[in-house]
């Protein structure tokens, strides 16, 4: 009989030991009854060289299907959860790294695996989404800049103060190189595209940005300026080595790549102009065209209104002032009077021109009454004077 009690205390005893150890069991499976979801894109663009598994993932905390048992872990679940990470810190895990700004790059997804490993976190541990195709091409792209100036940032980084400013200053400068390169306002309206690719150089030359210039908005004007040198480029792509200055010191230098394209406003023929046509203002037209204009292109009707063209001018091409020839004031044939001064004595002859006549051009003329051929110029209002006997 008491053999029988030893064994029935031994057996509750056992019976509350396993109650004990039970309960906190299933608390702790409960607690991991949550897994991280990581849905990596195909595709994904970043600012920085460096690029973490957040900016090309969506890394979420997925809790288990309802009716699941609270003891089990998701499918594909080995061992404990990598402790000691947080969705925070797993976002800023780095899988890879783009050097040059305009750069594209191309991982097979499943390099994330090795790159998880490497920090210290079992892939097991995670809900994998990976792209379909199989890779993940990541471009990196220049800072964007915005069209009105934000505030200062309150980082006591000063490169990062002064990254936007600096770039839409660094723009402004190639454009207004360009327009300047074009002959300003001067001849006719312009219209530049301005596209910078890579900007080389651009993260060292802001860590070396020095101390003592004051910080965006404590100082007008900007205390930097860019130094373009001699650059002038052609049309299209371009690399350029720009300086930047503060004052007499220069603060350092990047390498852009990049190109540039142009329209400019010209006058083009609305019809097809013949040869000895002259030129009246419904014959004309402006256009925009591309390319760097000749210094012959016309810009406005007056400059072709009244002239007459020299070689045929198909509809639409632009005008230049080598196809125009100035319209004659007399015309072959054309008798008219003119001014024969001899000391203070001006006296009037009638004459016929036997060529054209243009303004400020000595042409020929016959007297018919006395058969003279003579030198005669005319000016612009008409007037017309007798020079001599022709050569």
């Amino acid at each position: 009989m008491r053999w029988h009690r030893w064994w029935l205390a031994a057996g509750l005893g056992v019976a509350c030991l396993i109650g004990g150890a039970r309960g906190p069991w299933t608390r702790q499976a409960s607690a991991r009854a949550a897994r991280i979801h990581v849905q990596v894109q195909a595709a994904a663009t970043v600012e920085t060289e460096r690029v973490s598994l957040g900016q090309v993932a969506a890394v979420t905390l997925m809790p288990v299907e309802a009716g699941a048992d609270s003891g089990q872990l998701a499918s594909g679940d080995s061992g404990d959860m990598t402790p000691g990470w947080t969705l925070e810190q797993l976002q800023q895990v780095e899988i890879a790294r783009v050097p040059l700004p305009g750069q594209t790059i191309r991982m097979p997804a499943g390099f994330l695996a090795v790159k998880l490993r490497q920090a210290g976190i079992n892939p097991a541990d995670l809900v994998l989404e990976l792209p379909a195709g199989g890779w993940i091409e990541i471009t990196r792209v220049l800072p964007a800049v915005p069209t009105a100036h934000p505030p200062p940032p309150s980082t006591e980084d000063r490169g990062k103060q002064w990254s936007s400013l600096l770039l839409e200053q660094l723009q402004a400068a190639i454009r207004a190189r360009l327009q300047d390169q074009l002959g300003g306002s001067s001849a006719g309206a312009v219209r530049l595209q301005v596209n910078l690719a890579q900007v080389i150089g651009w993260d060292e030359l802001l860590r070396g940005l020095p101390a003592d210039v004051p910080q965006p908005g404590e100082a007008q004007p900007v205390p930097y300026t860019w130094d373009l040198g001699g650059w002038r480029p052609a049309v299209g792509p371009f690399i350029l080595f720009a300086s930047l200055r503060a004052g007499d010191r220069r603060v350092g230098s990047v390498t852009v790549n990049g190109d540039w394209q142009v329209e400019r406003q010209v006058l083009v023929a609305a019809r097809s102009l013949a040869v000895g046509q002259t030129i009246t203002a419904a014959d004309v037209q402006s256009r925009w065209v591309s390319g760097l204009a000749s210094g012959e292109w016309l810009f406005t009707p007056e400059q072709a209104v009244g002239r007459v063209v020299q070689r045929p001018l198909p509809a639409g091409e632009p005008i230049l002032a080598t196809a125009l020839a100035q319209a004659p004031l007399y015309e072959k044939g054309t008798p008219f009077t003119a001014r024969v001064q001899r000391g203070q004595v001006v006296v009037e002859v009638q004459l016929r021109a036997i060529e054209a006549g243009l303004a400020g051009k000595p042409f020929r003329a016959i007297n018919e009454a006395t058969g003279q051929v003579l030198s005669v110029v005319v000016d612009q209002t008409g007037q017309a004077t007798v020079l001599g006997l022709a050569g």
